[in-house]
């Protein structure tokens, strides 16, 4: 089944703030500045392949502002996230 389009503005189907993060599991945030619009996407541990899958189809989508660079700085910005909290989990 294909991911649904996500709007720019809204975080995709079930991964903003007012989804119940599973496990306790903090919401996350990327959030790209791009020709003056702020695009945020909030997702919890465990979706970031389904928001890696919106991200792509709005990089089909040339109504949606997201291009594929866009789309990759974003996934790096989630893997970044995802390594300082391994980081920092090794330390506790």
């Amino acid at each position: 089944m294909p991911a649904p389009k996500s709007n720019p503005s809204q975080p995709p189907e079930g991964t903003g703030p007012q989804a119940a993060p599973p496990r306790g599991d903090l919401v996350r945030e990327v959030t790209l500045v791009k020709n003056g619009k702020q695009f945020t996407f909030r997702y919890t541990a465990g979706d970031e392949l389904r928001l890696m899958k919106s991200l792509a189809d709005m990089a089909r989508d040339p109504a949606s502002g997201i291009g594929w660079f866009d789309a990759a700085l974003l996934s790096h910005q989630m893997g970044r996230g995802m390594e300082q909290e391994l980081l920092d989990r090794l330390k506790a």
